[in-house]
């Protein structure tokens, strides 16, 4: 939506696979959506047994969030079809999509807590 609302290529960034070895520069769009997908449940698994054993669900979501959207900087210099490095529009929209995957993780962390903590034991 905000690569259809803005041009700016962030669509195309999150679906950017030219750096992968092994794999064609391009795939069906859905496959690089699915691939991307498979990333982010495999963050969301390692999230979760992370605040499993040391707690502190929503801080340790949006630090993930934010540490993948530092990914921008390597990502953006291993493809020439992605927004440039220096490209602050895209970087923006990249960082708050990433802090809103975040803090999307730290909701459901704290949402899993919460219920665990309400279920009587039997």
């Amino acid at each position: 939506m905000i690569q259809a609302n803005t041009g700016e290529q962030v669509y195309t960034l999150l679906l950017n696979i030219d750096f992968v070895p092994g794999l064609p520069p391009t795939l069906p769009e859905f496959i690089e959506f699915a691939l991307h997908l498979i990333v982010s449940v495999v963050i969301g698994i390692f999230y979760l047994w992370w605040v499993r054993h040391s707690g502190g669900p929503m801080i340790k979501g949006i630090l993930l969030g934010a540490v993948s959207s530092l990914l921008y900087i390597p990502l953006s210099q291993l493809s020439s079809r992605v927004p440039d490095l220096y490209d602050l529009s895209a970087i923006l929209y990249w960082i708050v999509g990433h802090l809103l995957f975040g803090i999307m993780l730290g909701l459901c962390g704290k949402y899993i807590n919460t219920t665990k903590k309400a279920t009587p034991v039997s």
